[in-house]
């Protein structure tokens, strides 16, 4: 439904509701979410911005049935995580990005795996589940990395095949010389307003050209923008300019969204938020 989101982590839900007109009937709203999921606790999360332009509450959490912890572990895909619902970002976890995690574990076996924007190390995870031989994790939080180690234990893996980066990742891609069988791009939004959007492109630009240049021939680079302002055309766009200035050949294999669960109403083109490409590098240009 355009404008709430329901993240689903076992028997607790947190939503996040992002229209005015929605949370004017939220009572009935969430009777029937309470119908469909009998027992479940339920969070509403208000930390999104959008709710600021709506003129809604844009702060903390409300508890609106049971009593939800602060966080909660889950299964994903035979995998085990955690999701920090009180004060995370999101819901406390990037449940929309489930099938391209499955990619990167398809991808991943025998390669060096970089991860950008790293979060709580999910990317990462699946790379070593699939077989990564190395995993290098950029992130700029503290708390998110050390989550993130948290997540590589839980599921059994050795700490010695990742390697956790505290850094900008802009200023990181800069200094690093080393290039990977396989690059995971996946940044927070990089504009949240239209008027901003040509700011936000040559962001866009120079992060793919950068991201580019760390891809070793016959490599993958999984890129993606979760800005609404930024529709698929025009990343594809962004993406190309990336690649004339990084001199690379690229051949783009299959362009990446939300998984199933995210469906985009064919009257709100603005819920097709996610967007991305599956890329194969295949060596620098002449």
């Amino acid at each position: 439904m355009p404008g709430w989101t329901v993240d689903r982590f076992g028997d607790v839900l947190v939503s996040q509701i992002t229209v005015a007109g929605l949370e004017a009937v939220r009572a009935e709203a969430y009777a029937a979410l309470l119908d469909a999921v009998p027992g479940a606790a339920v969070l509403q999360s208000n930390d999104v911005p959008v709710r600021r332009a709506e003129g809604l509450p844009f702060a903390g959490e409300e508890t609106i049935a049971g009593d939800p912890p602060a966080t909660a572990r889950f299964s994903e895909s035979g995998l085990t995580f955690t999701a920090e619902l009180a004060g995370g970002q999101k819901t406390g976890f990037y449940c929309d990005q489930r099938e391209n995690r499955r990619r990167v574990e398809r991808l991943a076996g025998g390669r060096t795996v970089l991860d950008l924007f790293a979060h709580t190390g999910a990317f990462g995870v699946y790379a070593l589940r699939g077989g990564a031989s190395r995993v290098v994790l950029v992130e700029s939080s503290a708390r998110l990395i050390e989550r993130g180690r948290g997540h590589v234990a839980l599921n059994g893996f050795a700490a010695d095949r990742t390697e956790w980066v505290k850094a900008n990742v802009f200023e990181d891609l800069r200094r690093r010389e080393e290039r990977y069988g396989l690059v995971v791009c996946d940044p927070p939004p990089l504009v949240r307003k239209r008027p901003d959007v040509d700011a936000a492109a040559r962001a866009y630009k120079d992060l793919n050209r950068l991201a580019l240049a760390r891809v070793e021939p016959g490599g993958f680079l999984l890129t993606f923008s979760c800005s609404g302002a930024v529709d698929a055309k025009l990343f594809r766009q962004i993406f190309f300019a990336a690649a004339v200035e990084a001199r690379t050949r690229v051949d783009l294999l299959e362009p990446l969204a939300a998984a199933p669960d995210h469906p985009v109403a064919i009257t709100h083109p603005q819920g097709e938020y996610l967007k991305g490409w599956l890329a194969w590098v295949r060596g620098q240009t002449p």
